[in-house]
Order: structure tokens, then sequence, then C-alpha cells
């Protein structure tokens, strides 16, 4: 019983962090205008997307490629028409996503 509970409990560990990325590697400020915990990766990966290339530091932006990867980057960069920081096409040219 306890060790179908154990696999039950570490299934579902795993299918939830998959879902995130590793918050630890964001700073909070980041996302200063929401709440922090609440946010959907998947819904709102566009937005997340802009906000980490334009604001992010390297460690937050390479924690964006690990967890979306090159491909669905580059995909959602053709949907992001352009940005009013100049650190966005920096970052993109940085780390060659175009």
């Amino acid at each position: 019983y306890f060790m179908l509970l154990q696999a039950s409990y570490d299934v579902k560990k795993v299918s939830q962090s998959s879902n995130m990325p590793n918050l630890k590697n964001f700073r909070k400020a980041l996302f200063w205008d929401t709440d922090f915990s609440k946010i959907d990766w998947q819904k709102n990966k566009r937005a997340i997307i802009r906000r980490v290339l334009e604001r992010g530091n390297n460690q937050e932006i390479k924690e964006l490629l690990s967890f979306y990867g090159i491909k669905t980057i580059r995909e959602e960069l053709k949907t992001i028409k352009n940005s009013h920081l100049p650190s966005f096409e920096e970052n993109i040219k940085k780390y060659e996503l175009l």
C-alpha cells in the first residue's frame, strides 16, 4: 500500500514539475505585475518569452531556453511584433534565436 502511495506521489510530483520551469532561476521582480505562483507557463508563453528576453538576466534566459526549447521560442518570436526595449533584440542576437 505505502509503495503504491509513494509511486503515485512521485508521478504526480514529476508531472507538476514538467509544467513549469525551475522557479528558483527567476527573480520575482521580473514578473512584478502578476502573482508569480499563479503564472500559467503554457497559456502565457508569448508574454513570458517577451518579458524574459526584454528584462531577464543570463540565468533567466537560459532557464527559459531550457524550459520551452529553441524551436518553441523561435515560433513565438514570429508572433511578437516588436519591442520597445533594445535588450530584446540584443538577447535574440546573443542567443541566436532567429
